[in-house]
C-alpha cells in the first residue's frame, strides 16, 4: 500500500513538473509583463492577494486573474475605509460602523471614497474601470475567452496603478508607511 501510494505521489510530482515546464517560456514572458508596484505595506489585507493574481497570470489563469484583481480591488477599498477617520455629525465612525459601508455595492462604495476625499480622482476612474472588467466576466453573455489574456493584463495593470496612486512614494500620495502601517497624508 505505502508503495502504491509512492508511485502514484512520485507520478503526480511528474505530471506538475511536466506541465509547468510546457509552456515555461510563455510564463517568462506573462511574469515579465506584469507592471510594476512600488512598495507597499504587507499588513494591508489587499496586500495578501497581490501574489496569488500574480501567480494566476503568470500561470496563464487569466479568467481568474480578472476575478481576482476585482476582489483585490474592493478589498483595498475596505482597507482604505478601515484606515481612515470618517467622521459624521462629529462622531467618529467605530471598526463596526465603518464595516456597515462593506454592503455598498461597488460602484457606490468607490464613488462614495471619492466624494469623501479618501482616493483621488485618478484611482475612482480605474477602479471603476477595473469594475467593468471585472463585471464583464461576472455575467457570462458578456464573457468572451478570446479577450480574457487581453482583459487580464489591462486588469492587473490597473490594479498596479491604482496601488502606486495611493500607497506609493510620490508626494502627491495620500497614504504613506509609518512602521508597516498606512498612514492618511492630511
Amino acid at each position: 500500500m505505502a508503495r502504491e501510494k509512492t508511485k502514484f505521489k512520485n507520478k503526480v510530482s511528474e505530471w506538475l513538473q511536466k506541465t509547468f515546464k510546457e509552456d515555461l517560456n510563455e510564463k517568462v514572458e506573462r511574469f515579465l509583463s506584469i507592471p510594476s508596484i512600488d512598495p507597499i505595506p504587507t499588513v494591508e489585507k489587499f496586500v495578501q492577494l497581490i501574489h496569488e493574481v500574480f501567480q494566476l497570470y503568470t500561470n496563464g489563469l487569466f479568467y481568474s486573474t480578472v476575478a481576482l484583481c476585482g476582489i483585490t480591488a474592493e478589498r483595498l477599498c475596505y482597507d482604505i475605509i478601515e484606515d481612515s477617520k470618517i467622521t459624521i455629525n462629529e462622531t467618529t465612525l467605530s471598526s463596526s460602523q465603518k464595516e456597515t459601508l462593506h454592503r455598498l455595492n461597488q460602484a457606490v462604495l468607490i464613488d462614495t471614497l471619492f466624494e469623501w476625499g479618501l482616493v483621488k480622482k485618478e484611482t475612482k476612474k480605474k477602479l471603476h474601470k477595473i469594475r467593468k472588467i471585472r463585471n464583464k466576466y461576472i455575467h457570462p453573455s458578456e464573457f468572451s475567452k478570446q479577450e480574457s489574456k487581453k482583459d487580464a493584463l489591462k486588469i492587473l495593470g490597473l490594479l498596479c496603478q491604482v496601488i502606486n496612486n495611493e500607497y506609493g512614494p510620490d508626494p502627491n500620495t495620500r497614504y504613506t508607511i509609518v512602521y508597516g502601517r498606512i498612514k492618511r497624508q492630511y
